[in-house]
């Protein structure tokens, strides 16, 4: 998978995260009910997509879940998600480069993650989607700031 995703993307990818659904489920039972706006919801309503109609934009998603997890209330249950992350999660990153991750947020805020989707485009007459051959080095270089000069997708 992560050889796939860095032909796509067309460059190295240095860390990853493979959380089957089942890990996801008792992540998520495990953080409770987490505020996204107005609406107090699960981290697994939020990653399904179920949790509001329309669903918000990623980015609001994604920092709305960031400032949940920093708050003190998360704080006694960070063993129990590492035990899960280490048992339950394929990764590559180490304890340290999660509390690292964990200490950029604390201090610069839940506004510094980025999180975009791939556009995928509706095959005429078909329920099936693809995705442009571009799209997914475009949305790489978005989320890191990289502006190779091509028009935005």
């Amino acid at each position: 998978l992560l050889k796939l995703a860095e032909e796509k993307i067309k460059a190295p990818v240095p860390y990853y995260l493979l959380v089957e659904q089942a890990a996801l489920q008792r992540i998520s039972d495990i953080i409770g009910p987490v505020n996204i706006g107005s609406q107090s919801t699960s981290l697994m309503a939020v990653f399904e997509g179920t949790y509001s109609t329309p669903p918000l934009d990623l980015q609001t998603e994604i920092r709305a879940l960031a400032a949940n997890l920093i708050e003190p209330r998360f704080w006694w249950k960070a063993p129990t998600l590492m035990w899960i992350f280490y048992t339950q999660v394929e990764t590559n990153l180490s304890l340290s480069a999660m509390w690292q991750v964990y200490l950029a947020i604390r201090s610069g805020g839940p506004n510094i993650i980025n999180k975009k989707a791939v556009p995928v485009i509706k095959q005429a007459g078909s329920a099936r989607f693809f995705t442009p051959e571009h799209s997914w080095q475009a949305t790489w270089w978005e989320v890191n700031g990289i502006n190779p000069g091509l028009p935005p997708l």
